[in-house]
């Protein structure tokens, strides 16, 4: 039978029944947390091993990484070395077939300033300004370092310079003059020698600067014909130098870093 409560009535005779929990059923359906069978020495030595294992595949990849870098850097350096080469080797051939003209006696002057300019590292252009430009390879130990930078792709400074005294003094040998009389034998060996000095990288400069001069007596003593437009204007200095135009000069002492010019 019901009450009023003065709110809800209940109904006595329906009695609230509470679920029966299986302790058995709960535990098979959730499953004790496992506990480790490790001692705790055998659970530190396992946590160390997964930690370097961890940083150990972390180095793995910034090694990688930087390898990746570095071959991309390589390549990039390759590819520079390749085109300085061959613009290097461009100018080489460039050489070679302008000093094709020079295989005769008339233009051996031309070789001899050449390579006077080459050793000294210094040459006057059209407008009379002085150029400075890196002296070439010299000794034995510098012709090495210039292999041992080839063969690496980079190009030491100087080895240019070196490559085109060897084509200068390859030239100078082609063009020796013809040589008659009694020491005509001697002086031509001796000039052979001397034109093949002033290529050689594994020499000095200052020998090389000697050996050509030797070659430019050799040539005065047995050249005929008067050099038209080599004669030091009247008035110049002896520091005074041609240039491709033809024209005359010297340093102007009045005025660093300019030239005078000097004509008959």
């Amino acid at each position: 039978m019901g009450k009023f409560t003065g709110e809800v009535i209940y109904d006595d005779s329906q009695v609230q029944v509470k679920p029966v929990v299986n302790p058995a059923l709960v535990q098979a359906l959730v499953p004790p947390p496992v506990k480790s069978v490790l001692s705790p020495q055998d659970q530190r030595a396992f946590d160390l091993a997964e930690a370097k294992r961890k940083s150990d595949q972390i180095s793995k990849i910034d090694e990688e990484n930087r390898a990746q870098a570095r071959k991309l850097q390589e390549e990039a350096r390759q590819k520079e070395t390749k085109k300085a080469e061959e613009q290097r080797t461009l100018k080489l051939e460039a050489e070679k077939i302008d000093l094709k003209k020079a295989k005769n006696l008339e233009n051996l002057p031309t070789l001899i300033k050449r390579a006077k300019s080459v050793l000294t590292g210094e040459s006057v252009d059209e407008t009379g300004a002085l150029i400075k430009a890196p002296l070439p390879t010299q000794s034995f130990g510098g012709s090495i370092i210039d292999a041992v930078g080839g063969f690496v792709g980079k190009t030491p400074q100087g080895a240019a310079q070196a490559d085109r005294l060897k084509v200068i003094g390859g030239a100078l040998v082609l063009s020796m003059p013809r040589m008659e009389g009694p020491q005509s034998d001697a002086d031509t060996k001796l000039y052979r020698e001397m034109a093949g000095k002033v290529g050689d990288d594994t020499v000095s400069i200052e020998r090389r600067l000697a050996a050509l001069d030797e070659v430019e007596k050799i040539y005065s003593k047995y050249n005929k014909t008067p050099e038209l437009g080599n004669k030091l204007p009247t008035g110049a200095p002896p520091e005074a130098k041609q240039a491709k135009d033809g024209n005359w000069y010297s340093p102007d002492p009045k005025r660093p870093g300019k030239y005078l010019m000097w004509k008959d």
